[in-house]
């Protein structure tokens, strides 16, 4: 430590960064290539102000995780896994590729919740004509086709926004989705 604190190797020490200060090198070098960008983009906005943030990275261990997913979870087990799930990633890209020195990833010490699960939601009776009559109440008025096309065909709004014409056929009823969220294409 004390050859790192006198800037004899290339390490960064970690009681002189914070995992803030990992989390924004992260949102600047690692997030833009990720298919997912824009979501997780605003996912560590929020981390950011988070006080977790502010821990330096001597001092963020299991126990400072546990009260950081507890009070996550308040907002949804979903919401803590996926920030878990986000730091963990940075962390390993900073131990791995950053030269950060730490021992071990201190996310890998705690038990991170298990709340996603396949989803297979459908449209409850009566959903379907508030949607309509919601949507119709909007000053967009691709909005009401839109949700409807999302409905039929069961595909994310990322894959509807970037449907372009060389895709789609329209006398076999297909249409090619060349970049889709998992990275296969799918008709």
């Amino acid at each position: 430590e004390a050859r790192i604190d006198a800037g004899e190797t290339h390490v960064v020490a970690p009681k002189a960064i914070t995992l803030g200060d990992l989390l924004k090198k992260y949102s600047e070098e690692i997030t833009p290539l990720k298919k997912g960008c824009d979501p997780e983009l605003r996912r560590l906005k929020r981390l950011f102000r988070d006080p977790i943030s502010s821990t330096p990275l001597a001092k963020l261990n299991g126990p400072r995780l546990v009260i950081f997913r507890d009070r996550r979870i308040g907002d949804g087990i979903r919401a803590a896994q996926y920030d878990l799930v986000l730091i963990r990633h940075c962390l390993n890209i900073a131990r791995k590729e950053w030269g950060v020195s730490l021992p071990s990833n201190p996310v890998n010490d705690i038990r991170v919740p298990n709340g996603i699960r396949h989803r297979e939601r459908r449209l409850k009776e009566g959903e379907f004509e508030k949607l309509k009559v919601a949507s119709k109440s909007c000053r967009n008025l691709l909005l009401w086709p839109v949700i409807e096309f999302a409905i039929e065909t069961a595909m994310r709004r990322s894959e509807i926004l970037s449907l372009e014409w060389p895709n789609i056929d329209l006398g076999a009823g297909i249409a090619v989705l060349p970049n889709t969220k998992n990275g296969t294409q799918r008709r």
